[in-house]
């Protein structure tokens, strides 16, 4: 497997892998040190590559291993502050909106969005409802456009 001497990592991926030891996704990881998801998953990979494992998980308990004092090597569990701080925008607003923007959420409600998916039906609705908001709006400005018409005859 590895020789006498631990590979070098690079201090990215030394970051990178004692927060994948912590738990934390790469998402998560790339918010805390300012990276992308796609850099931070590559970061991973290349220490995976270095220290000669099959999986993150795998690396970031190497790593400890090798790269941190003893007192680390059990895994530690999420700070809920740390959590908390990396998930702010995560976060589902707990109250519902009010006066014209609950109105234009009924007429056109979020789509998309893992906490905002929303069924077939739902979203048979919600193109209605953005369909005849649409045809109406057309309406009223047909009406316009005809009664100044007749203001200028």
């Amino acid at each position: 497997m590895l020789g006498s001497t631990p590979p070098k990592l690079t201090q990215r991926q030394k970051d990178c892998l004692d927060l994948v030891a912590q738990g934390y996704t790469a998402k998560q990881i790339g918010r805390h040190l300012g990276l992308s998801d796609s850099t931070v998953n590559n970061h991973i990979n290349d220490a995976k590559n270095a220290l000669q494992t099959r999986d993150k998980g795998e690396a970031a308990r190497l790593y400890l291993e090798l790269y941190s004092d003893p007192s680390r090597h059990k895994l530690p569990s999420q700070s809920a502050g740390l959590v908390h701080a990396l998930d702010v925008e995560d976060e589902v607003p707990a109250t519902q909106p009010s006066g014209w923007r609950r109105v234009w959420t009924w007429i056109v409600p979020r789509m998309g969005g893992q906490e905002n998916a929303l069924s077939t039906s739902q979203t048979i609705l919600a193109v209605f409802h953005v369909a005849l908001f649409g045809a109406l709006l057309f309406i009223a400005a047909l009406m316009i456009v005809k009664a100044s018409f007749y203001a200028l005859t």
